[in-house]
């Protein structure tokens, strides 16, 4: 990704294979391994990136040791909390093994991961000078656009028509972590 500045950044995208189904989840390789083979793969390119930053939905120990312990990353962006790990701020500032400052940040709301607007401030060796991020909640709250509304109410009602299926309807909202639908009588 080419920015205004005429510097040149990599993301690169982890993938958790948890939530993959098993044919896909066998095909992926350990975290350590697929970062550093992207990072040898961006060195050998005839004009590498002047920074990288890794992207994936990992348990904050992941992002952690990640960050650490590979050369070459100037953020780790990892919005998720593993099992067990406390809810709290991960936006943070860590050295690597080479001494490189690395940015790491992200963490789980209730909603879902939280958006983050991230600067990074990168000397003239691609290195992270500093960094911060802000984010936003993800929250159910949203501003309702009438005509949009009325535009997919309109939606709904042909393809109930065209597919001659009436969906389903939630009668209780769900408003946390876990909900228990009971048992619901023959019809």
């Amino acid at each position: 990704m080419s920015l205004p500045s005429g510097r040149r950044i990599a993301l690169l995208a982890l993938t958790d294979p948890t939530y993959l189904s098993p044919k896909w989840a066998a095909a992926c390789i350990p975290y350590e391994r697929a970062v550093e083979t992207a990072l040898a793969e961006l060195r050998r390119l005839p004009s590498p990136p002047d920074a990288t930053i890794l992207i994936g939905a990992l348990p904050k120990a992941d992002a952690l040791r990640l960050a650490r312990e590979t050369i070459g990353l100037a953020a780790v962006l990892a919005p998720y909390q593993g099992k067990g790990e406390q809810q709290d701020e991960v936006f943070q500032i860590v050295q690597n093994w080479a001494g490189d400052r690395v940015l790491v940040g992200g963490r789980s709301g209730p909603f879902g991961a939280e958006l983050s607007d991230v600067t990074l401030s990168l000397g003239d060796d691609g290195l992270l000078e500093s960094g911060s991020a802000t984010r936003m909640e993800l929250d159910c709250n949203v501003t309702v656009d009438a005509t949009h509304q009325a535009s997919m109410l309109d939606f709904r009602r042909q393809m109930d028509e065209e597919l001659d299926e009436q969906p389903g309807f939630l009668e209780n909202s769900l408003d946390g972590r876990e909900f228990v639908v009971p048992d619901c009588p023959d019809t």
